[in-house]
């Protein structure tokens, strides 16, 4: 059973990349497949006003003017931010 404020079992376990999407179709390996008995979604986003909840979170180099807003929106959403822009790690990514 899920504690307060965390997903259900049942809930997708969703991966979204913000910006500019350098994986092209690699991701989409991960449609109709489970991690841990939850459904993956991969979801490709221009804003987080886009999604309620992600869990894995790829910051694509295209957003580094909008970093400064997007790792607080992705922290309050417990997710894990993951990007290549060198120094995003000091800054929270």
């Amino acid at each position: 059973m899920a504690g307060p404020g965390l997903p259900g079992r049942r809930s997708p376990f969703v991966i979204a990349v913000l910006g500019d999407d350098p994986f092209g179709d690699a991701l989409d390996i991960l449609k109709g497949k489970t991690a841990q008995g939850r459904p993956i979604v991969v979801r490709r986003i221009a804003s987080l006003a886009e999604v309620t909840r992600v869990n894995i979170l790829f910051v694509a180099s295209s957003e580094k003017s909008r970093l400064g807003s997007v790792l607080p929106a992705a922290e309050a959403m417990h997710a894990l931010t993951v990007g290549t822009r060198r120094g995003s790690g000091r800054r929270g990514g």
